[in-house]
């Protein structure tokens, strides 16, 4: 088997391989994302959180019909953009990530509404 060094730095950041996964529902929790270590990728970003005051409502079904202008057209709501687990659970399982996969890149994705939420996501 060849083996090739696909190892990049981006921005000050050293990934062993420029594979990563999205904010999105696979990186969503410890399990998900150590079985993605596991496969190989070099970085995840792991899914958005927001305060726990903030309401997450996930919506079904996932697809819907808008019209503008008259043209009808279909629509995605709400993807699960952001994580339904309290921040709590979220920053035990990036801990734990870091502590069991030191060289992975692991990005937090956070929103908040206000500067003081945004402020405290980020600490």
């Amino acid at each position: 088997m060849i083996n090739k060094d696909l190892s990049i730095d981006f921005v000050g950041v050293h990934f062993e391989n420029p594979f990563c996964l999205s904010a999105s529902p696979v990186g969503n929790c410890y399990e998900m994302c150590a079985r993605a270590y596991r496969a190989g990728w070099g970085g995840i970003t792991f899914k958005m959180i927001s305060p726990d005051s903030e309401k997450i409502d996930e919506v079904s079904p996932r697809f819907n019909e808008l019209a503008k202008e008259d043209t009808p057209f279909v629509v995605f709501n709400n993807m699960e953009q952001l994580s339904e687990r309290t921040v709590a659970q979220n920053c035990a399982d990036m801990k734990r990530l870091k502590a069991e996969f030191p060289t992975k890149v692991l990005i937090a994705s956070i929103m908040a509404a206000s500067e003081d939420d945004l402020t405290e996501l980020a600490r």
